[in-house]
Formats: C-alpha cells, sequence, structure tokens
C-alpha cells in the first residue's frame, strides 16, 4: 500500500516536471532565441521577445508581414496556429536569405534551429536598413 502511494507520488512529481517544466524552459529557450535575433536585426530591443504578444508582433514585423495574420489564431483545432507558425518560419527563412533546408528546419524545429541562427558565430548580419540576410563572415 506504502509503496503504491511512493510510485503514485513519483509519477506526479514526473507528470508535473513534463506539463510545467519542459514546456516552460523550450519557452524561455525560444524567448532566448527570438530576442537574439531581434538585437541581431537591429530592428527590435531583445526583451521584446519574452512578452507572447509582443513577441509575435515583432516576428511578423521582421520579415514585413501584415497584422492580420494573427486572425489565422483563431481558426479552431489548432489548424491557424500551424499554418500561422508555418508562414511566419517560412517568412523568417526568405527574408534571411537562409537555404530551403535551414527554412524547413525553421518549420518543423523552430527550437532548435531558431538558437542555431541566433547563436551561430560564423554569421554576419548587414547594417544597411532594408536588407537584411545571413552572410558568411569575413
Amino acid at each position: 500500500m506504502i509503496q503504491n502511494q511512493m510510485l503514485l507520488g513519483a509519477l506526479g512529481i514526473a507528470e508535473l516536471i513534463g506539463v510545467f517544466l519542459v514546456p516552460y524552459l523550450v519557452y524561455l529557450g525560444m524567448s532566448m532565441s527570438l530576442g537574439r535575433v531581434c538585437e541581431m536585426t537591429g530592428r527590435y530591443e531583445g526583451w521584446k521577445a519574452f512578452v507572447p504578444a509582443l513577441s509575435l508582433y515583432v516576428l511578423l514585423k521582421i520579415p514585413d508581414l501584415p497584422i492580420w495574420l494573427v486572425l489565422l489564431g483563431f481558426i479552431p483545432r489548432g489548424i491557424g496556429g500551424v499554418l500561422l507558425h508555418v508562414i511566419l518560419m517560412a517568412a523568417l527563412g526568405k527574408k534571411l536569405n537562409c537555404s530551403v533546408g535551414f527554412t524547413l528546419g525553421l518549420i518543423f524545429l523552430s527550437p532548435v534551429f531558431l538558437y542555431v541562427l541566433a547563436f551561430h558565430t560564423d554569421v554576419k548580419w548587414p547594417d544597411d536598413g532594408d536588407t537584411v540576410g545571413l552572410l558568411p563572415a569575413d
């Protein structure tokens, strides 16, 4: 009886970690990466990536997408959110002159590829205002 209660207690702790801690860490990692991308573009401050609605606005403005795309999030069953994510990451990859493979990585493995985009040392961002792109470091 006591062993069953201990097992249930351990399962409860594992469930809390899986439900609360892991998504928080993914959010924190993606926010840090997006904040670094915002700073590297020179258009926005990095702290804006940590505010959920503001980070969506910034993510829409980096590739110059219209704000009304936020309305896709209101399509039921999560279809709109997935569609918005695909549009955002594809436009971000196109704006930053990423390869097709890297853009697909941004779409399907966003936490990993945003981190690579933000903290890769061999990438130089041009300083001229209109063109933002990934150029190999000299």
